[in-house]
Formats: C-alpha cells, sequence, structure tokens
C-alpha cells in the first residue's frame, strides 16, 4: 500500500515532537545570524613599491592613523560610538547642514549627527586616495565610511548641493545605523554639471584597494574633494 506523503510527513512531526519532549526539549531555538559590525577599514594602497612603509589617515578630520606595511595593506580601527561621541565629537556635522548646504532639499533625521570618511591621505603624497576601480565615461564609483550618532535617514532627489565651490545635483538614499555605515557614491560627469547617487549597502569590513584621486591634476587646490558631493560636512 503507498502511503500518502502528507500522512508520512504529518506522522515524522509528531515523532520529532514525542523525541524533544522526551529529551527535555519544547521548541527548537533557532539563533539568529550575527550582524556584521564595520569597526575597520581595511585597505591595499595601490600602486605601491614592495618594501615601503608609510602612515595613512583620513584626508580631512577625524584623524586616527595606522601603518601601511610592505605589501601596501593598513587596517584602520574606527573608533566606537562612545569615542565618536566624546574625543571626536567636534568633527561631527549636525544633519542641518545638509539641509542648508543643499537649499533646503534634503530630508534628514532630527537630531542626526553625521560624520563621514571618503579620501584618504597616505603619507607625505599630495594626492588624496579613493576605493574607486575605474573611472570611464565620466563615472566614478567608490565607497564611503558614515558614522552617525542615532539610527536616521537622509534622503534628497536631484538636490543641488555645495562641493566647496562647485554644484553638484546629489540624490540620497541612507538609511543609518548607529555606528559606521557602509555607503557606496556614484558620480557622473556630463556637459550640464556633476549628478551623484548616494546609497548605503550592506556592512562589511572587507578589504578594498585604494588609488590616487583620478579627476585631480597636479594641482589640487581645487579639485581634491570633487570625489565628495557633501565634502563641506568632513
Amino acid at each position: 500500500m503507498k502511503l500518502n506523503s502528507k500522512v508520512v510527513l504529518s506522522a515524522s512531526l509528531v515523532s520529532l515532537t514525542a523525541l524533544l519532549s522526551a529529551c527535555g526539549g519544547g521548541e527548537v531555538i533557532v539563533e539568529p545570524t550575527p550582524t556584521t559590525v564595520v569597526t575597520v577599514i581595511a585597505g591595499t594602497v595601490t600602486p605601491w613599491t614592495a618594501g615601503q612603509t608609510s602612515t595613512i589617515a583620513p584626508a580631512q578630520n577625524m584623524r586616527p592613523t595606522t601603518t601601511v606595511n610592505g605589501s601596501g595593506n593598513f587596517d584602520l580601527p574606527l573608533p566606537d560610538i562612545a569615542t565618536m561621541t566624546s574625543a571626536y565629537s567636534g568633527d561631527l556635522t549636525d544633519g542641518a547642514a545638509f539641509s542648508s548646504g543643499c537649499g533646503n532639499a534634503v530630508a534628514i533625521t532630527p537630531g542626526l549627527k553625521i560624520g563621514v570618511i571618503v579620501d584618504m591621505a597616505v603619507g607625505n603624497i599630495k594626492s588624496t586616495y579613493y576605493t574607486y576601480s575605474s573611472y570611464q565615461g565620466g563615472v566614478l564609483t567608490y565607497t564611503g565610511w558614515w558614522f552617525a550618532n542615532t539610527d536616521g535617514t537622509v534622503t534628497s532627489t536631484n538636490a543641488n548641493c555645495g562641493i566647496n565651490a562647485f554644484i553638484g545635483k546629489v540624490t540620497a538614499n541612507l538609511s543609518l545605523k548607529a555606528g559606521w555605515n557602509i555607503v557606496n557614491y556614484t558620480q557622473t560627469s556630463s556637459g550640464s554639471g556633476l549628478a551623484y547617487q548616494v546609497s548605503t549597502a550592506a556592512p562589511d569590513n572587507n578589504r578594498r584597494s585604494w588609488r590616487p584621486n583620478p579627476i585631480t591634476n597636479s594641482s589640487l587646490s581645487k579639485l581634491s574633494r570633487q570625489a565628495n558631493p557633501w565634502g563641506f560636512i568632513n
């Protein structure tokens, strides 16, 4: 006689329940997958002269420093929430600066304070470094690390924002958690100016390549911060 598959499954579940009860277990508890917490900027400076060593630090404020080893690798620990809101509190920007710097066209959670690391300085090298993988046809993609003092959001659609002396249109879709967050940037350059797409990504501590800013020349006085649409906040 062929048993109905539903009857077999039901009998199996009853047997499993009885076995768990006999062993003193009334429930099967499934542990949640641990959430990754962003704690470090791990990178490789490229190009790099083998055997050379140097230092690396954020190019603007919040300047924790670490060593670049002979292979060009570095691991920059990111300050925790307590340290960021105390020792580095003066480097955090109130969210209101986003709105005022973009014609009040940015919606941001009240009370949100932000710190951003997008570019790094390596030793005495003049150029700043970014995580971009390519720069072709006026399109530049790269990653930034955003600190938030609390959970919050930052959103905008084609907001005209200041970039030092430059203006660009910024479309942002950021859902930030208290602590450090990974934020992806896409910059598009055209005859009408610069446009940016900025969005949060899944947290990770992956090692990334850091390369010299591709949109600068020998004179960095005007363009060195152009890859950060909110350069005024850090």
